[in-house]
């Protein structure tokens, strides 16, 4: 039987919040806040619709996918934009299959040890371009996906549920490049991301935020990420995580920020 269950992406929050949720985990090492030092990376902000690819096996271990918005799962009575149909019309699901049941396979040798069952690999991403939403450069490209997560869904043996949030510019590129990069399917990560490392102390905390700012306002005014496709125009700014390998005994901090 095939279970269609929804993964939803968290909400975005502000450089406040994640700080917040960092100098929590921060508290459960006895570390202060001062002392960690975070390998943040910045991608663009597009304005479109939050989409899912998701990949699960049935009780006969064969891969199926479907797809979701950001409240729930998408059917041929419940598209949105089109999304469906815009699947059909590019034949982009023997690709997505193919490149998602590889990489289920190869995170269950990696994670289910430390983290339990895995129930599903889900390529999260923000549908974008003509006839999706207007009014920045990249409503007049033709419509594509832009993969902004490839996030691993794990289960315990008490049933508690585990996530990772892969956002790392690596393993975007290397889904495209191996899999993607003859389909409309563009990661927010082929316009270069930016890359600081932080100490979070608060001269440096706000040395970011003032430069962090200064970034939005040139990427809304002009977006990079448009570019690409030899366009002009508004954009929206960026989406900032902390790169994957950086955090140390911190763990995963699957934290994002605008």
């Amino acid at each position: 039987m095939q279970y269609k269950t929804h993964y939803r992406w968290p909400s975005v929050g502000h450089l406040s919040d994640f700080i917040n949720n960092v100098e929590q985990e921060a508290k459960k090492v006895h570390m202060p806040l001062k002392a960690i030092t975070l390998e943040l990376e910045g991608t663009v902000k597009l304005n479109g619709v939050n989409v899912g690819i998701v990949c699960k096996v049935d009780e006969n271990d064969k891969p199926y996918i479907y797809y979701q918005n950001k409240e729930e799962v998408l059917n041929e009575n419940n598209d949105v934009y089109q999304f469906l149909n815009f699947i059909e019309e590019e034949k982009t699901k023997e690709f997505f299959l193919k490149a998602l049941w590889d990489e289920t396979k190869r995170v269950k040798n990696t994670y289910q040890e430390r983290y339990g069952k895995l129930e599903a690999i889900v390529l999260h991403g923000e549908f974008v371009g003509k006839g999706v939403k207007e009014g920045t450069a990249v409503s007049d490209i033709k419509r594509f996906i832009a993969p902004f997560s490839l996030s691993y869904y794990f289960k315990d043996n008490n049933g508690k549920e585990h996530v990772v949030h892969n956002t790392d510019s690596y393993n975007l590129t290397r889904l495209y490049k191996s899999y993607l990069k003859d389909l409309r399917c563009y990661p927010v990560t082929l316009s270069s991301p930016i890359e600081r490392k932080v100490r979070l102390d608060e001269e440096s905390l706000k040395n970011f935020e003032k430069e962090m700012n200064e970034m939005n306002e040139q990427a809304k005014g002009n977006c990079p990420f448009a570019k690409l496709f030899g366009k002009e125009g508004s954009g929206e700014g960026y989406i900032w995580k902390v790169k994957f390998h950086s955090t140390g005994i911190l763990g995963h901090l699957p934290y994002m920020f605008k």
